[in-house]
Parts: C-alpha cells; sequence; structure tokens
C-alpha cells in the first residue's frame, strides 16, 4: 500500500455533520478504554468494533469492506487509537513538571528522584491515601485524576453501542490501567 492514510479515505459520509470527530472517535476510545486491549487490538475484533460502532453513529449498516484491516481507513483509526495512547503519556509528564515547578520542596534533581523513588515503592502514585491501610482510594491519586480527565475528555460525545456492551464489566479498566501505566513510566 503506497501513500498516507487521510481522512478522506473513511467511509462515504463519515466526515458528514463532523461526527468523525464528535461522535465516532469518542465512542471508539471509550471501547478502547474499557476493552480487554489496551495496547494491542486483534485485527478482526478491531474490525467488527468499528462496524457496529459506524452503524450505531451514522445509522444504516454498510459493506463489510469500509473497515478492511488492509484498508487506508481503518490505519487512519489505530492512527488516531495511537493518539488517544501517547496522550496518556504526554499528559503524565505535563502534570508531573508542573508538580515539580509548583513544589519548592521538589526544586533538585536529588529532591525529584527521592520523590520518585518513594511513589514507586508499592505503587503508592496510585493511591489518595496511601498510608490509609482500611481505603487508601485506589486510583484516586491525583496523577492518575488528571490523566484519567483527559480520557473522559476524548469520550466526551460518544454513543452508546449495544453490540459492545458488556454488562456485569466494571467500566474505565483499561484506561486507568493506562494512566497508572504512564504515571509510573514518567516518575
Amino acid at each position: 500500500k503506497k501513500g498516507k492514510a487521510k481522512n478522506s479515505d473513511l467511509p462515504s459520509g463519515a466526515l458528514k455533520q463532523g461526527q468523525w470527530r464528535t461522535t465516532f472517535l469518542p465512542s471508539l476510545m471509550y471501547w478502547v478504554g474499557n476493552s480487554d486491549y489496551g495496547w494491542s487490538i486483534p485485527e478482526n475484533e478491531l474490525e467488527n468494533t468499528l462496524e457496529y460502532i459506524f452503524n450505531a453513529v451514522y445509522g444504516g449498516s454498510r459493506g463489510p469492506s469500509d473497515f478492511s484491516p488492509d484498508g487506508f481507513a481503518f490505519h487512519l483509526v489505530c492512527q488516531r487509537i495511537h493518539e488517544w495512547h501517547a496522550a496518556f503519556g504526554s499528559t503524565a509528564v505535563s502534570i508531573l513538571m508542573a508538580f515539580f515547578a509548583s513544589t519548592p520542596e521538589y526544586k533538585t534533581q536529588e529532591a525529584r528522584e527521592e520523590y520518585a523513588e518513594d511513589q514507586l515503592q508499592d505503587c503508592r502514585f496510585v493511591y489518595e491515601d496511601p498510608e490509609n491501610e482500611d481505603q487508601p482510594g485506589a486510583f484516586l491519586s491525583e496523577y492518575i485524576l488528571h490523566i484519567f480527565t483527559s480520557h473522559l475528555s476524548a469520550v466526551s460525545g460518544k454513543v452508546r453501542v449495544d453490540e459492545l456492551v458488556e454488562f456485569e464489566k466494571p467500566g474505565y479498566l483499561t484506561a486507568l490501567a493506562l494512566a497508572a501505566a504512564a504515571v509510573s513510566a514518567q516518575i
């Protein structure tokens, strides 16, 4: 395949009224953030998911080849998922830099290293109150919440896709795990 995937490679009507950006992509990122596939999504699973989301957003059904894994539209979607993944890391870097810049006690590299060692011990950075053994508040630390907020912004505008609803499965596990991984990698 030659060339670069671009919006004009999307299925017919995908860009109408801005729904690709405001509804389709948020619905897709919501699914990825709740799926069992944090980093690597099987092509057939993604292809089926794209069809379900497209039909929920735009109505009706289309031919099966619009999101074929060897097509440009599929690769464009993969690029958008990659950008969504990257946002976790860049948000973690920004939050940590702002924290260090606004906290006088962490102005030196040595102080920052000590802080990082402390936070990485027993994954303290994940908890709102790591000293509280009864209710430490898993995934409620400021780092996690700030990064998770960027995910919530990315999924704003999503629609319900009945074929993708998994009852009994708690929401946002993958997105929270990616937020924790981003903080861990940046601290």
